[in-house]
């Protein structure tokens, strides 16, 4: 392919990619998808062990007769068998044995000797599915073999937006913010002003809303405005639960919940606003507001922040 290149500028190339391997007279049959395929791979190769990077149609369009793929050169000594075999081999041989374990799993599984859930948690990980009973023959026939299934959470987003400038004033640089409040003290206006306070933040792109326990407001008032907005509602019993995708969020937490030292901790993916009552617990039996370590505020001050 290299032999017949086109130059594009320093460092690019166009390569065909459907041309015969050689002028040899054993080459020169070999033409077709099968060749053509064989050299996409090949280069597709190289590209992964980062001797060359993969630029598509070249343009402008070659108009000489062809298939024709722009790569640039990374690797000059590309062509020597010595760099061929540091870096391209470990890479091929990492895609070989990837393809054999995957041939072996397929096997497992039409021998029927182990349950499919594990047959798919070996080959995308037990960090990136839910292993689930599959109901078997294997579990059917004796129900000791039943394998206990794994919770996740819903597929998560691989990217955040950048916080709302009202969320991210309201937050402290561990992207945390605690606001309490007196059960037996709030004001008969309390859920209507909350319910405002939600709405400003939903517009400022906090639109989740976490319940933990049993809540001293009235809820339906409360959430008056997510009849028209898109808000997102979760009661739990615990934060381990949540199925919410990533971004910023509000935690209501109930009298008498108990929250975990990892629900408190600072995650730069995940700021959390804590909602409780002042007297609520920390892990360690102090009270939370003692030892939060991060912001805190009134439900009055935070109201009265979210509204300026």
């Amino acid at each position: 392919m290299f032999a017949r290149k086109t130059l594009f500028g320093t460092g690019r190339f166009a390569v065909r990619i459907d041309g015969r391997p050689g002028t040899d007279e054993r080459d020169i049959d070999m033409f077709g998808d099968a060749n053509t395929d064989w050299n996409l791979r090949t280069v597709a190769l190289m590209a992964r062990a980062g001797i060359l990077r993969l630029l598509g149609t070249p343009f402008p369009r070659i108009q000489e007769d062809g298939d024709w793929l722009e790569i640039e050169i990374i690797d000059d000594h590309h062509l020597d068998l010595a760099v061929w075999k540091d870096l391209v081999e470990p890479v091929r041989r990492e895609g070989w044995l990837a393809a054999k374990r995957n041939l072996d799993l397929m096997r497992d599984y039409l021998r029927d000797a182990r349950c499919p859930a594990t047959i798919l948690e070996d080959l995308y990980g037990p960090h990136r599915v839910g292993r689930t009973c599959s109901r078997c023959s294997l579990c059917r026939s004796d129900e000791t073999c039943r394998l206990q299934s794994v919770a996740v959470g819903e597929p998560r987003g691989p990217w955040t937006e950048a916080l709302d400038p009202l969320v991210a004033d309201l937050l402290d640089r561990d992207l945390r913010l605690l606001v309490s409040y007196d059960p037996a003290d709030l004001a008969r206006n309390a859920s209507r002003r909350l319910g405002e306070t939600l709405q400003r933040l939903q517009q400022a792109r906090l639109a989740k809303l976490i319940t933990l326990g049993v809540q001293p407001f009235d809820m339906p008032r409360v959430l008056k405005f997510a009849e028209k907005s898109a808000f997102f509602v979760s009661d739990l019993t615990s934060l381990a639960l949540s199925r919410l995708p990533r971004g910023p969020e509000l935690v209501m937490v109930g009298d008498r919940q108990m929250l975990e030292p990892q629900n408190l901790a600072p995650r730069s993916d995940n700021p959390r606003i804590f909602l409780a009552p002042v007297d609520q617990l920390a892990p360690d039996g102090r009270r939370l507001k003692d030892v939060f370590g991060g912001r805190t505020l009134t439900l009055d001050e935070f109201n009265a922040r979210v509204a300026q």
